[in-house]
């Protein structure tokens, strides 16, 4: 536990809504198309959530870019 803490999570939000797990249950053709999909549906990605913490000053452009590209 001491290696964790103090630090800050960056979280990847994807809300499955019909049209997402119909996608998926279609084995849609790519990743891009299930991404296009889900951000159509209120996904979050994961750098999407550093760089709001990154302009609330709670971390730096430059550690959110190491963990989330």
């Amino acid at each position: 536990l001491d290696g964790y803490h103090g630090r800050l999570g960056l979280f990847e939000l994807m809300p499955v809504g019909t049209e997402l797990r119909d996608a998926l249950r279609r084995h849609a053709g790519d990743l891009a198309e299930l991404r296009q999909v889900a951000a159509q549906h209120g996904l979050m990605p994961l750098i999407d959530d550093g760089l709001e913490k990154v302009f609330a000053g709670m971390t730096s452009l430059s550690d959110v870019l190491a963990v989330a590209l």
